[in-house]
């Protein structure tokens, strides 16, 4: 197993210092090649459309298709149409744009997300969801009620080679998951999603708006990570790439 994180769709906010990345993962395996989470997509990069023109000057979008994550598997020398899986933490523009270079994949999320896009009832919702990004059908996978705890978690398991899970960490949308893999050496790979901050600062924000934002469970993630130093905790945004 080789598990390798994608830095993409870098993005430089008027209001925040600094610059931010959504954090994309790959697993490669004998078997299967997965992705967890896209990025923005060639087509969000090359030709957006009017959503995503209306987000770039509040996000400082950076238009560069070398950071998609068809870039990045380029650039590994791994052809776009190798990837038969994808897991969603969400349908997000800037965690499901990319889902159109991979019309071949089947693409696992929670149903209540996908609900979600049909129709928006949270303020995240309403404005997070470019349904161009699924206007190509894609083959979808959908998983509804938990069937098993992971560390206190409630999930879901996952249909491949290696333990894998997708964890309900609702409330940044409806449906929202992390999810959660076993590597080889036993040890455990957690992608929160935008259940909680960039590299989980919560900073001095009051705690009434970080769940506004991110949900209920991201005060919980710092003490989360004491408790079991053996999960490494990935967040949706802010790490840089490279080998786990």
């Amino acid at each position: 197993m080789k598990i390798t994180q994608l830095a993409c769709v870098h993005v430089n906010p008027p209001i925040l210092p600094g610059t931010f990345q959504a954090n994309c993962i790959l697993v490669e395996t004998d078997q299967e090649k997965v992705l967890i989470d896209t990025g923005l997509g060639l087509q969000d990069v090359l030709e957006p459309n009017r959503y995503i023109r209306r987000l770039k000057p509040f996000l400082g979008i950076d238009f560069d298709a070398g950071d998609t994550v068809v870039g990045h598997l380029l650039s590994l020398q791994i052809q776009p149409e190798s990837i038969g899986h994808i897991v969603l933490t969400h349908l997000h523009f800037d965690h499901a744009g990319g889902l159109t270079d991979f019309p071949q994949a089947a693409v696992h999320v929670h149903r209540r997300e996908f609900d979600a896009t049909k129709r928006p009832r949270k303020f995240m919702e309403r404005i997070g969801y470019n349904r161009a990004n699924f206007s190509h059908g894609p083959d979808w996978h959908f998983y509804e009620s938990a069937t098993e705890n992971w560390l206190g978690f409630e999930v879901v398991k996952l249909p491949f080679s290696f333990p894998c899970y997708l964890v309900e960490l609702h409330g940044h949308t409806s449906g929202h998951c992390g999810v959660a893999l076993q590597k080889e050496d036993g040890s455990w790979l957690f992608h929160v999603g935008d259940a909680a901050p960039a590299g989980m600062k919560l900073g001095n924000a009051p705690e009434w708006l970080i769940r506004l934002i991110f949900g209920k469970n991201s005060l919980r993630f710092k003490t989360f990570s004491e408790e079991h130093p053996e999960v490494e905790v990935v967040t949706g945004h802010g790490a840089v790439g490279g080998n786990i």
